[in-house]
C-alpha cells in the first residue's frame, strides 16, 4: 500500500501503489492502483502478427 510516485521529465506525476495481492493462475500478482494526469496526444493502432512469440504478452520475475 506504499505510495511510488514517478515524475516524468516535463514534471509531471503519476503515483502508482499496490491495492490487493492475488495470483493469477500459479503466480503471485497483484492489483495496482495508478493516479495522475494524461492527456490525448495521439490515436494508434496496434495490429499483432500471429507468428510473434510475444503476442500474448510476456511476465517478468
Amino acid at each position: 500500500g506504499e505510495p511510488f510516485v514517478v515524475e516524468s521529465i516535463l514534471g509531471t506525476c503519476f503515483t502508482g501503489e499496490v491495492v490487493e495481492t492475488t495470483t493469477f493462475g500459479p503466480h503471485a500478482a497483484v492489483i495496482p492502483q495508478v493516479t495522475g494526469t494524461a492527456h490525448i496526444c495521439g490515436i494508434n493502432e496496434l495490429l499483432i502478427d500471429p507468428a510473434d512469440e510475444l503476442r500474448h504478452g510476456f511476465m517478468l520475475r
